[in-house]
């Protein structure tokens, strides 16, 4: 278990890293007043940080 373990923290960092761009580019977008990618890429950041969740969990279970 300790290479899945291992899979596992790394999608978690990664995925939250993408998160972070997500969201960093949403807030350039929104102060450049292109509101609709800026919320699309919230969208995004959101769906991403659900992501690293589950695997949170799944991370927790073993």
């Amino acid at each position: 278990m300790d290479g899945l373990s291992a899979e596992l923290s790394s999608m978690e960092y990664t995925i939250n890293e993408l998160a972070k761009r997500a969201s960093g580019l949403g807030d350039q977008l929104m102060t450049e007043k292109n509101e609709i990618l800026a919320t699309e890429l919230y969208q995004v950041e959101k769906a991403l940080l659900t992501a690293v969740r589950r695997i949170a969990k799944l991370h927790q279970q073993l």
